[in-house]
């Protein structure tokens, strides 16, 4: 294969090396533990990481003995030799991910992931040590190239994980991991024990309509996405680790037919990129830079959270006036209009009352003399009257 450059990797040895410490080695381990215990996280960190680095495609092959996951996205850098290395945030604003530290979730089911992009061939020990490596897994060799993509292996270590378990909970990840992903358009499943494969893969068919395709479930479910990009004008709003940013991107997406509706409006739950654990309650799907908590699961209670949801609120009342005369959706856009007794989470309440708001003011009543607010028209209480 490549000569690999094995002289970064010694320096960034070295250098760890000399601030060696117990005790912030078995911090790293406690903290890896606790914010990064399930196992499907370690999926979630590597698709950031596709996405963050414009890949299209990311590809999970299970074999007997490890899981190596491929992205054809851009190839590491010594930068990011040195930040995977590391704990310390991305310097990249715009990222969904901060390479650093959420790579450590790996570590809960491999103790000496490989890592093989550019001319970089190396493990890491002990979540920052890293070691040179010549040797090249047979099953990665047709998806390397020097010039795209990163290839990470993950040895099965005894006690963290096995082949079984893993593909079972692969294949209970999310249909709608790729809904709000901007790069990502692909995600494969190769199970090399089993010789079984799945997908799934996002199209668009209009400007604003896609679609998402499981092969697992043979499901195939259709989506209305809307964007807004807002600007950032109070910069006191913006959290640690994103400042200076001047404008954000915010997006709602409407399901299309009936059976998902029924079922966004049971399970749905905010997206930050990738979906968190935080339901919902609203019949329709949100997404915005928010700050999560350390293990993505939830949202924080922080002004910047709040900020965005009211603006998502204002959104998604636009989008409901905008899709009134919809051949796909105007059937039923009513549906997308939540009651507040189905709000039940404090923080979407923020964006409840923004909605309802926004909504008074927007001509979605339908009358005899066409589109109207809701103030300016009236029901009759005869019933001889409506039919005039």
């Amino acid at each position: 294969m490549e000569e690999w450059d094995s002289s970064l990797i010694e320096i960034i040895f070295a250098k760890k090396q000399s601030e060696r410490s117990d005790d912030r080695d078995n911090l790293l381990r406690l903290t890896s533990k606790s914010l990064y215990g399930e196992k499907i996280h370690y999926t979630l960190e590597l698709i950031q990481n596709a996405e963050d680095e414009n890949a299209e495609s990311i590809t999970f092959i299970f074999n007997s003995d490890n899981v190596t996951v491929i992205n054809d996205g851009r190839p590491f850098d010594e930068k990011d030799v040195w930040r995977i290395c590391s704990v310390k945030p991305g310097e990249k604003k715009k990222k969904i991910g901060f390479f650093g530290i959420g790579f450590k979730s790996v570590f809960n089911i491999t103790n000496n992931p490989q890592i093989i992009s550019s001319r970089f061939n190396f493990e890491i020990e002990d979540y920052v040590y890293p070691k040179a490596l010549k040797s090249f897994p047979e099953c990665a060799k047709e998806y390397y190239s020097s010039e795209k993509g990163a290839i990470f292996v993950l040895p099965y270590s005894p006690g963290l994980s096995n082949y079984q378990v893993l593909v079972e909970n692969f294949n209970q990840i999310d249909d709608k991991i790729l809904l709000f992903l901007e790069s990502l358009q692909e995600l494969n499943l190769l199970d090399t024990v089993n010789n079984s494969n799945w997908f799934i893969r996002k199209s668009l068919y209009s400007d604003s309509a896609l679609s998402l395709v499981n092969s697992l479930s043979e499901q195939e479910t259709k989506w209305r996405v809307f964007h807004s990009d807002i600007a950032v004008e109070d910069q006191e709003l913006i959290p640690e680790g994103k400042e200076g940013i001047g404008e954000t991107r915010i997006t709602v997406a409407f399901p299309i037919d009936s059976v998902t509706k029924d079922m966004i409006k049971k399970t749905g739950v905010v997206y930050c990129y990738l979906p968190t654990k935080k339901r919902t309650d609203l019949p329709f799907l949100i997404q915005a830079d928010f700050l999560p908590t350390m293990g993505r699961e939830n949202i924080s209670d922080h002004a910047w959270n709040v900020w965005l949801l009211k603006k998502l609120g204002i959104l998604a009342a636009d989008t409901i006036e905008s899709v009134r005369n919809d051949e796909e959706l105007s059937g039923g856009f009513y549906d997308f209009i939540p009651l507040s007794v189905e709000i039940q989470d404090p923080l979407i309440k923020h964006l409840y009352n923004s909605l309802f708001g926004a909504l008074k003011e927007k001509e979605i009543a339908n009358t005899t003399k066409g589109w109207v607010r809701p103030k300016n028209c009236v029901i009759p209480s005869d019933e001889r009257l409506r039919n005039i």
